[in-house]
This record gives structure tokens, sequence and C-alpha cells, in this order.
């Protein structure tokens, strides 16, 4: 997971206030009213020599937690095989590719097989939003996660019982 650039500031908002809109969407697919919000993070990935890394850019599943959804969110635009898209299999078998331009956002289990393409012609990146149902989920004790201070989203932590219920592992309340 290298990474070339900062997010800005005003596109790290949109991202939070993105993600905090499908969670409705979230629940509704997980069955669990609220999902729980417990990762989120941005990577690139860059064209070059090195071969492939197993654990993202060849096809794999996520085992996370019993259930759990996916919001993924291009920040370059990937218009063909060379710009590295997100690839999808979904439970028919089907494999699909995700095309874009950089704020493209889909959702997906990735209980399914995914992966990224590493890209050919210069670097990707993505962001995620994962919601599940576990409190916590395996994978939020694995990687060691913890909440930020409210106080760290400058004014966006929702008012919304609701969403802040959704964000309590990642968002600690004032």
């Amino acid at each position: 997971h290298l990474l070339e650039h900062q997010i800005g500031d005003a596109r790290k908002a949109r991202l939070l206030e993105q993600a905090l809109s499908l969670t409705g969407v979230a629940g509704a697919y997980l069955g669990r009213d609220p999902p729980l919000a417990y990762s989120s993070n941005a990577f690139w990935t860059r064209p070059g020599e090195t071969p492939p890394r197993h654990d993202i850019q060849a096809l794999h599943v996520d085992c996370d937690d019993s259930r759990f959804l996916a919001l993924f969110v291009y920040l370059d635009d990937v218009f063909d095989e060379a710009g590295g898209p997100h690839v999808l299999v979904g439970p028919d078998g089907v494999e699909r590719r995700v095309f874009g331009r950089a704020g493209t956002a889909f959702l997906a289990d990735t209980r399914n097989r995914h992966c990224g393409i590493k890209p050919s012609r210069r670097g990707r990146g993505i962001w995620w939003w994962r919601w599940g149902v576990g409190d916590p989920p395996a994978s939020y004790v694995w990687d060691g996660n913890a909440p930020i201070s409210s106080v760290e989203l400058a004014g966006r932590y929702p008012q919304d019982s609701h969403l802040r219920e959704s964000l309590r592992l990642l968002v600690a309340p004032p």
C-alpha cells in the first residue's frame, strides 16, 4: 500500500458524506440496522516490474466478518485495463470490471472473489469504507483499529443518533 499523494480536505469530506448517505442501503443489504462502519482506508498501487501482490491484485475473498459490505471510490481515472480496474466476480461466476472517472463509486460484497488489477500506465488510488454485522467484526480486531475522536471530523460528525451508532467503532462521541 503506497501512498503517492494526500487526499485534500474537501475530497475527504465528500467521501465521508457519501459513505454516510449509504448507511441505510448497507443496513438493508446486511440485515442490521444500523450496520457498523468498521474500516476506512485509501491506498495507491503503482505500475512497475514487481509482480502483482497476491493479497490485493489476484482474485481473492475477504473474511472480515460473517456479513459485510464495502464501498469503493476511485481516486484516479480508470478508463481501461492499463488503469487497473477493480474486478468483481458475482455469485453467478460472471467477472465484471469497473471503469470510471475519479469519484466513481460502487458497492461490493467482497466475500465474493475480487481484486484490483495492477495498473500498467500510472498509479491508481482507491478508497474504501466497510460496514459489517459483528460487534466488532473480526478484522477490526486483527487490524488493531480504534476509534478516532469526533473532534478530528472538524464539525462533520453527524447529529443523527442512528449514524452515530453506525460510526461508533470508527469515531468516539464527543
